[in-house]
């Protein structure tokens, strides 16, 4: 009866199959979606809800807090283990917390400076500043918080070995590098 694709619009199907009587699990069967993605889209109640668990800032004494979710995620692709292999650490070797303690009120790029909104994870990643493939271990004194454009760029880089590179592309563009 309806056809499931990746990018679909789930609001009208829902809504349609609500007004036709269908119950939040028959509608979630025909649509191959879950429950709660069936509530999400009926009920105002669940998705103010959702969006305040997963998408504002919190205040915590004073200072501006992040959902725990975006960085935790953040945190168990840290401890991916990268290319080199698809298994997670078992133990992580820090907490959300002090990761949160380490970035500080005004989280910076690392490697550029550039100030990053640690609300918007598409726009940010945390970085082995010492390479996995280099031996570098997936500790907080490891991290380095940067964008995404710098760490694809790095990539299996050190920082030393970055900068000699980004040295040499602007050298070769005319531009004179000194360090200050």
């Amino acid at each position: 009866m309806y056809d499931v694709v990746m990018n679909r619009n789930l609001k009208s199907k829902i809504t349609e199959l609500k007004q036709q009587g269908k119950k939040l699990v028959e509608i979630a069967a025909i649509l191959k979606c879950s429950t709660s993605t069936v509530s999400y889209h009926l009920y105002a109640k669940t998705k103010e809800s959702t969006k305040q668990r997963t998408y504002t800032l919190r205040k915590k004494n004073g200072r501006k807090q992040y959902p725990s979710s975006v960085l935790s995620g953040k945190v168990t692709q840290f401890h991916r283990l990268g290319r080199y292999s698809n298994k997670v650490q078992l133990e992580r070797t820090f907490t959300t917390e002090e990761l949160r303690t380490k970035l500080g009120k005004a989280p910076t790029c690392y490697l550029t400076g550039l100030a990053i909104d640690l609300t918007n994870p598409s726009t940010y990643s945390l970085d082995h500043i010492l390479p996995v493939s280099k031996g570098g271990p997936s500790t907080l004194e490891n991290l380095g918080l940067c964008t995404v454009e710098v760490n694809q760029a790095k990539s299996s880089k050190t920082p030393e070995e970055f900068m000699e590179l980004c040295k040499k592309v602007l050298t070769h563009a005319g531009y004179t590098v000194s360090k200050s």
